[in-house]
Formats: C-alpha cells, structure tokens, sequence
C-alpha cells in the first residue's frame, strides 16, 4: 500500500507545481499548446506580473488525479482554454495527458476535474517501461481553438481530437505514430497537427509526423525519416517549431558513432 501512496503523492505533486505557475496568467489568454504558439515564444502580454510582485504568488489549489507513473513520465505539461461553453457556464480549462492512457481536464477556477477520459488500447508493449523508452504518453496536447477541439496521442500511436467542453471523440481516433514512440509536444499550424519523435521507441524510425486534421473522411500522413535505429530523433520537449514564414525546425539528439549522420546533434 506505500508504494501505490508515494505513486499518488508523485500524481498529485505533478500537477501542483505546474499550477502554480499557471496561476498569475489564466487571465490573460489562452494556452493552446507548448509554448503558447507555434513558434514555441512563450509570450504573453501580461503586465501586472513583475520582478516586484513575483513573491506574491500562490497556490490556490491542488488537485490528485488517477494516473500511473510509467518510469519517468506521467503527466504532460497544461494547456488552457478560455471561455469553454460548459453545461454548468463558461469556464477556463486546464488539460494534462496523463502516461497510462488518461485525460484530464480541470477547471481553473477549483482545480476540481470537469471531465476525463481513458483511452482504450489492444495493443501491448514488447519491453518493460524504463526512463528513455517509457511506453508512455509523452505528448503535450495542443488545442484548436477555431473548432474547440484539443488533440492529444494515446498510447498506441492514434491522435484522437477531443471536444474541449465535454471530452467526446470529435476525430479519429487515426494511427500518428507507431504504438509506444516516444513523442513529443503537438503543434498546430494551417490544420496541420505536427510531432516529432526519438530514441527509436516501440520499434519508431525517429522521425517528424505530420498530419491533416481538415477532413476526418480523408486524412492524410507525411512523415520526414530521422534516423532508422536507436539514438538521433527529434530531442526537443517543445518538438517541432514553426516560424512566421512556414518553416519548420527540429534539434536532433546524439547517436552511437556508427549511426551518425548530418542529422545527428544538429538543428533541422
């Protein structure tokens, strides 16, 4: 019973300290994706937040949500929408994805849970979990927030687009990635859902997936190979950036001496 205690406190630890850094700027806009747009900026115009006033932060609320650690993975960072039409009012949402195929999305004002999923998989994995490949979700989701929709990958490789109001399947789920990749954060640019992966997880090749989420009847998948073998990949939490003139960028990691290429520890 301790172990599954200290899993819980890990759980609740988790989405903690994100909130507390979310706290001073829920009110200013919306969070859609990692690094608040595709070009990864982090920006925010947000004045009321200082140096001088920084020691005025605080915790207004934890939450403890039901997910399994797997090795080093368990919840991906927030995203948030503002003004969802819920059945109880407008509300802001704060989404995680959780490692063992769970989905959460909890209101800003409480941090109680306002819906949450568990994504269904027949697929098992070949190796046990462990901290560079944790047969986990790794994904940060990103939220079109045109369409209230918030994309997110389960675990067996298939983007799933959810309702940000209710958590209901409004597309897919559709194959992305091979079950178990090691992938990272979503990108959303012009209806096309972008991430890039690594370390050659689940059997992966490494490589930036892209695809288009405009016709759920007839989507399409693109996919720029990395690296065929374990090691290369895109090594970015932020995964793939795309800039104002529609171009897309990638840091790879490094890879044994015999499989290193031109794409190897360098920027793509």
């Amino acid at each position: 019973m301790q172990a599954n205690k200290n899993e819980g406190n890990r759980i609740c630890h988790g989405v903690v300290a994100l909130l507390l850094c979310l706290t001073a700027s829920l009110s200013a806009a919306d969070w859609p994706t990692f690094g608040r747009n595709p070009q990864r900026s982090s920006s925010v115009a947000e004045s009321s937040v200082s140096p001088a006033n920084a020691s005025a932060f605080e915790l207004k609320w934890a939450t403890q949500v039901e997910n399994v650690p797997l090795a080093l993975t368990s919840l991906t960072a927030p995203v948030v929408a503002e003004n969802v039409a819920t059945a109880s009012g407008s509300k802001t949402l704060v989404f995680v994805a959780g490692s063992s195929d769970t989905f959460f999305a909890l209101d800003a004002a409480d941090g109680k849970v306002a819906w949450s999923r568990t994504f269904d998989s027949a697929v098992v994995p070949e190796d046990e979990s462990y901290y560079l490949c944790p047969n986990a979700v790794n994904a940060t989701p990103t939220i079109d927030t045109k369409n209230g929709t918030i994309y997110t990958i389960a675990r067996d490789g298939k983007l799933y687009g959810l309702d940000v109001r209710t958590g209901a399947t409004k597309f897919g789920p559709f194959q992305f990635v091979p079950a178990f990749a090691k992938a990272w954060s979503l990108n959303l640019y012009d209806e096309m859902i972008y991430t890039a992966t690594s370390q050659g997880c689940g059997g992966d090749r490494s490589a930036i997936y892209a695809m288009d989420v405009r016709d759920f009847m007839h989507t399409r998948t693109q996919e720029l190979l990395l690296l065929r073998k374990h090691g290369g990949g895109g090594w970015s939490r932020g995964g793939v950036i795309i800039n104002a003139k529609e171009r897309l960028y990638i840091s790879t990691g490094t890879a044994a001496s015999i499989l290193r290429t031109a794409i190897t520890e360098a920027v793509l």
